[in-house]
């Protein structure tokens, strides 16, 4: 180990290599930058574009998106406790039925199948951002001035 290292004297090897570093900063790379750009004034203008010129045009939703997107959250909450438990009944009825009247076919049924709903349930929950973003990116793209945007208005589709 070298005792330049461990002692607060920096050694001259070490003095001249942090000059030579092209990652420490030198006093003088600041100014010769400043010096070469000091005389010219850059301004950076933007034009405000059409919604669709900028997000790109409409997305379309597929498979259950439109019926996740129409109906309102309590009510998408309810249905989706209603499949859970017509799987659940399904799942009992389907165990007496085949599992010779046993109580516990019954039961593993009902879990069996009202597990197959909640994962349902669960999917069609995990749309909902998706839905969300495809709703307010319309909205957005459909507008003439995207910069007039209030939150109130991104607010409200983010509460669907």
């Amino acid at each position: 180990m070298e005792l330049s290292l461990v002692s607060a004297k920096a050694s001259p090897r070490a003095a001249t290599s942090a000059a030579a570093s092209p990652l420490l900063p030198s006093p003088t790379r600041g100014r010769a930058a400043s010096a070469r750009l000091g005389g010219r004034g850059f301004r950076c203008v933007a034009a405000a574009a059409k919604g669709e010129d900028v997000f790109g045009g409409r997305k379309e939703l597929s498979g259950v998106q439109p019926l996740v997107e129409a109906l309102p959250p309590a009510v998408r909450a309810a249905l989706e406790l209603a499949v859970v438990a017509a799987a659940a009944t399904a799942g009992y009825t389907l165990g007496t039925r085949y599992g010779g009247g046993s109580r516990t076919a019954s039961v593993a049924g009902a879990a069996v199948l009202g597990a197959a709903g909640l994962a349902g349930a669960a999917a069609v929950n995990s749309m909902v951002p998706e839905v969300a973003a495809v709703g307010l990116h319309n909205y957005v793209a459909g507008r003439d001035d995207p910069t007039e945007l209030e939150a109130a208005e991104v607010e409200a589709i983010a509460s669907k």
